[in-house]
């Protein structure tokens, strides 16, 4: 019963989390997460750390393979993704929400990267 509590919570939490991570280096946002804040997510999650070896091409890959040249996707496309890359990896979509969600929210250790980005 309990499994059944925290579902909303980590939909509740990933929801945030998508959000803040779109929000990453960009002017306006309009609920989209762009390429680059993905990898980010990926790097600060550890995605592409483990021993099932994830790269940024393969992420890469699935995504133009499912959306061609969208800049951006919302969060039911990433998702998709999320779900594509588990299917590869021959991982539960859920092993990477999990590890998403205990990212927490974006860390600002690229504060040089958002200065030079904005000013």
């Amino acid at each position: 019963m309990s499994e059944n509590v925290d579902e909303p919570a980590k939909s509740k939490d990933f929801s945030a989390l998508f959000d803040s991570y779109s929000q990453l280096f960009v002017v306006e946002n309009e609920g989209e997460i762009k390429f680059r804040n993905i990898v980010k997510w990926f790097n600060q999650a550890g995605l592409f750390e483990l021993e099932c070896e994830i790269t940024q091409e393969e992420i890469a890959i699935i995504y133009i393979g499912l959306f061609k040249n969208k800049p951006s996707l919302n969060q039911g496309e990433f998702e998709s993704l999320l779900g594509s890359l588990a299917d590869q990896k021959g991982l539960e979509k859920k092993f990477l929400l999990d590890k998403l969600i205990a990212a927490g929210e974006p860390k600002m250790s690229d504060f040089a990267e958002v200065v030079s980005k904005t000013c």
